[in-house]
């Protein structure tokens, strides 16, 4: 019997052997993170394995297991292995598609159409039915006018299900059902494509279905059936946002789209001043998280705290932030109660993670706006196991003030740019690494009526490895391993000569931070899952404030009354801070579940010593209604680049407390709204 059916026969189809190629890329990253194997939480290792597929027109033969023996081969090869080992017929030209590329293949048990359909994307190709009724391997198209519509429903009681996410597999390409269930995806490649439905508290289920002329497809009636949320997945922490979020468990309260319209500057922070308790102003990027200022407010960005992400720094504390909002994948903003897996802020938590491009995707763009000009790159390699993601800017605030004549005028024009850089790798199904640079700088000069009165410069520079995995089906581990210097330099002199006749003043700051941060998840029984941690980090930092003053306030009077003042200090703080936690979540009822935390920090440079309890509580009383509760203790240390040697201190402050006492209510109406009320209390 033929298996595969060339529709070039004049041509014949090569093979060759590959041996197993050797990973030497990870080699030298691994040496010291493997030692360790704790476990991290699951949410960034979703499950690869498709555990349902609905079968239209497809053989049931190519929802069979199969096992492969080798790592790599060619495209052609691999359609090969796929047809002898399910007897399925496929057809395709080797002058349209690319059979000598070479490919990667992870020797384990998968579902055939798995395997086929992600070759497929790597290659840029599709299945598609041939007017005979056979099916053929080509070219992805150009033509992007095919859709798949239908409708989605509960399949117990059959009520339409409002706000079900609905995506085609490794691409970008989703949407959300409407108020009776129905939907459209469209701009989706003509083919057989992967469809996944998920809803919050029912099961994900994935649809095999063809993609062509809307007219010509046939709509899907999927229904859904009630399942049991993940322990690990069950939000228990009130005050939670999730913003441009895909899990299915996760309530977006702003989707990319919004992101897009509604920032300024392309800035992440400015998008999130529209959630509740949130506040801001109108001149900086900063906001407050429910009367705590800004800087009481964890940043993390792919497992890697960020310290003070802004440009502009001398206008309200910052004017734009420097975490570009084109490479941001997903952001979840904690506005109380948080779990003991953060520390050192009393406020808040705003947790960003980066894009990672589609397989077999590559990418570029170039934009120019009123603010800055941005350049962006994302795209995949080496079989889609690798990508890519390049984000640089530049700032147009001192090229529009020239546009206008400000140049005549003594107005600052400050100057900023900011270079952010990702390279991902998937090792294999368990093991996942990525390389990390974020660089950004920021100069000002002062100069009135012609002479220059001062200047600031400030830079932050970050570089990190974060490297995941999952050894078991309920072990899951985080390594991060970063390196961060804040960088500040500030010089004045002669600011008002009228009334100053000497003023010089020079501010020098130079910070170091190096941290190596290892995080678990175990999911011990179905009703109790675990998490822990602990982070070591190294400070170090220098100081140098100088500043002189003679100021002659009756300079012209008989009595001369002359004011001076002169002050200098160095300060070089260096020291070593250590944390732990630990938190156990039990599903005691099954509507109930509880989180008990406990955290320890320990900062060296400013010997301070301090436990933090917290406790998170969700019950589910109805179908679509949760109420939750948080409570904790939250300490929060200076920094060591934050001794106010401006005020003539010199040394670090006590910790600050928070005690927080968290309570919310939300319900999903059938309609599709979404009501959510929260109070909290705060006392610092």
């Amino acid at each position: 019997m033929q298996i595969i059916k060339d529709m070039n026969p004049g041509r014949k189809i090569a093979g060759r052997n590959q041996s197993t190629a050797g990973r030497t890329g990870h080699i030298l990253l691994l040496v010291v993170m493997m030692w360790w194997s704790p476990i991290f939480p699951g949410e960034d290792f979703p499950s690869a394995r498709i555990d349902e597929y609905d079968w239209q027109s497809i053989p049931p033969s190519l929802a069979d297991s199969i096992s492969l023996d080798r790592a790599k081969t060619t495209f052609g090869e691999a359609l090969e292995i796929i047809a002898a080992k399910s007897g399925f017929k496929l057809n395709y030209n080797r002058d349209r598609v690319p059979v000598d590329r070479m490919v990667t293949l992870e020797p384990q048990k998968v579902p055939i159409f798995e395997l086929l359909f992600t070759l497929l994307q790597r290659t840029r190709t599709t299945l598609i039915v041939t007017p005979d009724r056979e099916f053929a391997v080509v070219p992805t198209g150009r033509d992007r006018s095919a859709s798949v519509s239908g409708q989605v429903f509960n399949a117990v009681t059959g009520r339409p299900l409002v706000g079900t996410n609905i995506s085609i597999m490794g691409t970008y390409t989703g949407c959300v059902s409407d108020s009776t269930g129905r939907f459209t995806l469209s701009k989706v490649p003509e083919g057989y494509q992967i469809v996944q439905f998920a809803y919050i508290g029912y099961e994900i289920r994935k649809v095999v279905t063809y993609a062509s002329n809307p007219k010509l497809t046939p709509g899907l009636n999927v229904g859904l059936r009630p399942q049991e949320i993940p322990l690990e997945e069950i939000t228990v922490t009130p005050g939670l946002f999730s913003v441009m979020g895909k899990g299915p468990t996760m309530r977006q309260t702003l989707t990319q789209e919004d992101m897009e319209n509604i920032t300024f500057g392309e800035d992440v922070y400015r998008a999130l001043t529209r959630l509740p308790g949130v506040g801001a102003n109108d001149f900086s990027a900063k906001f407050t998280v429910r009367g705590g200022e800004n800087e009481e407010i964890l940043v993390l960005l792919d497992g890697a705290e960020i310290y003070e992400p802004f440009h502009l720094k001398d206008i309200a504390g910052g004017a734009f932030s420097f975490i570009d909002v084109g490479v941001i994948e997903g952001v979840d903003l904690l506005t109380g109660g948080f779990p003991a897996d953060y520390g050192n802020r009393m406020s808040g938590v705003l947790n960003m993670k980066t894009i990672r491009p589609p397989i077999s995707t590559k990418h570029a763009s170039v934009g120019l706006s009123m603010m800055n000009a941005h350049f962006r790159s994302k795209g995949t390699f080496n079989g889609s196991q690798g990508a890519w993601v390049v984000s640089a800017r530049r700032g147009f605030l001192d090229v529009l003030l020239n546009m206008v004549g400000a140049n005549e005028e003594d107005i600052p024009r400050p100057a900023y740019y900011d270079v952010h850089g990702k390279l991902d790798y998937q090792l294999d199904r368990k093991r996942h690494y990525s390389l990390h640079v974020l660089h950004a700088g920021d100069h000002t000069d002062y100069v009135e009526e012609g002479v220059r009165l001062g200047e600031t410069n400030f830079s932050s520079t970050y570089g990190w490895i974060n490297y995941r995995s999952n050894p078991f089906p309920n072990l899951f581990s985080q390594t991060v391993v970063s390196a961060a210097r804040l960088y500040r330099l500030r010089e004045a002199e002669d600011l008002d000569p009228t009334d100053v006749e000497v003023f010089t003043m020079l501010d020098h700051r130079d910070a170091r931070v190096f941290g190596w941060r290892q995080g678990w998840n175990v999911q011990y029984t179905p009703n109790w899952h675990i998490k822990g941690g602990f982070s070591v980090q190294r400070h170090e930092s220098d100081y140098r404030f100088d500043i002189h003053v003679i100021d002659e306030t009756q300079i012209n009077s008989d009595s001369v009354d002359i004011y001076e003042m002169s002050d200098q200090m160095s300060l070089n703080p260096v020291g070593n801070s250590f944390s732990t936690h630990i938190s156990n979540r039990f599903k005691i009822l099954d509507s109930l579940v509880v989180e008990i935390g406990l955290r320890y920090d320990a900062i060296g440079y400013s010997e301070s010593k301090r436990l933090s309890p917290r406790l998170n509580l969700v019950w589910a009383p109805a179908d679509q209604t949760f109420i939750r509760v948080g409570w904790g203790h939250f300490y929060q240390n200076d920094g060591i680049h934050e001794i106010r040697v401006a005020d003539g201190e010199d040394g670090f402050l006590a910790p600050e407390r928070a005690e927080h006492w968290v309570a919310g209510f939300e319900h999903t109406y059938q309609n599709g709204l979404n009501l959510r009320l929260e109070g909290y209390y705060k006392n610092l």
